[in-house]
């Protein structure tokens, strides 16, 4: 009923059974579930830019964004940004030590992994005057975050698919006016993503 269906277990022997006065309930159909609302401060406007080779990219030094095309994204209700529902993951393998079996982050976070892609994602931060202020952050599978230009933090999650929605940290100098925060999320496989938020 519904698209449901209804089973009876007759036994591991398979001897069969009779039933009879069969009835049933129709339950009423539950609401559909509601996600929670994205945390307060939480960065929704988004550009993202097409997918390229992370063996080319070199994390100390952001790239000249003026050349790449742009797609407008905004994140899904609970904050997050899938850049994997815009673009394809790559679907590697991580690097392992082939004597120890323990990940080589050192390679991966030197975006030295051939078949790994990075994305760069950027938007904007108004501020009404010179002061710092902390963001959260989460991320799959590597990120370097820019703050008008100057790169402030590396780092590289080998869980490989699980964005911790507690949160990284990193204190953004920003200046009065516009500030245009960049970040470089490079993929192995699975998801393909990102989330951020000004901490209040």
């Amino acid at each position: 009923v519904g698209g449901e269906a209804v089973g009876v277990w007759t036994g591991a022997f398979g001897r069969g059974a009779y039933f009879s006065n069969i009835r049933y309930t129709a339950r009423p159909p539950a609401a559909p579930a509601q996600p929670s609302p994205a945390p307060r401060g939480t960065l929704a406007s988004w550009q993202i830019s097409d997918a390229f080779d992370a063996t080319a990219f070199a994390p100390a030094t952001l790239p000249n964004l003026a050349g790449m095309r742009w797609e407008n994204v905004v994140a899904e209700p609970q904050g997050f940004v899938l850049i994997s529902r815009y673009r394809r993951s790559p679907q590697i393998s991580f690097p392992f030590d082939q004597k120890t079996g323990e990940p080589l982050v050192d390679l991966m976070m030197g975006g030295q992994v051939p078949g790994s892609k990075v994305v760069f994602a950027r938007t904007t931060i108004e501020s009404d005057r010179d002061e710092t202020k902390r963001m959260l952050f989460g991320y799959v599978n590597g990120a370097v975050i820019y703050a008008n230009g100057r790169p402030l933090f590396f780092g590289t999650d080998t869980g490989g698919g699980t964005m911790n929605m507690n949160g990284d940290g990193v204190y953004l100098p920003l200046k009065k006016g516009a500030n245009e925060i960049v970040f470089a999320i490079t993929n192995f496989t699975g998801g393909w993503g990102f989330w951020a938020r000004l901490d209040s």
